[in-house]
């Protein structure tokens, strides 16, 4: 499944709006070496960010899943 920045930016339970800052977002991605500018334009495949074992991964790939529907993260 592939992860947007709308996932990112709006994952419920990291302040009082919900989401990361977009700098916050691209200071994560830079600590696992991830391309930030490639996710805003392309997203990310979600089991990346899962094989990081970052809590803060599975918590946006749980709610990109729950905003699409989807009961599994795979396609």
């Amino acid at each position: 499944m592939k992860i947007r920045l709308c996932h990112v930016l709006t994952v419920p339970g990291f302040n009082k709006r919900g989401g990361f800052c977009r700098g916050g977002g691209e200071a994560w991605f830079s600590r696992y070496g991830f391309d930030w500018a490639d996710f805003v334009l392309n997203g990310i495949e979600s089991e990346i960010l899962i094989n990081t074992g970052d809590a803060l991964a599975y918590a946006v790939v749980e709610w990109a899943i729950q905003r699409s529907g989807r009961k599994h993260g795979v396609e």
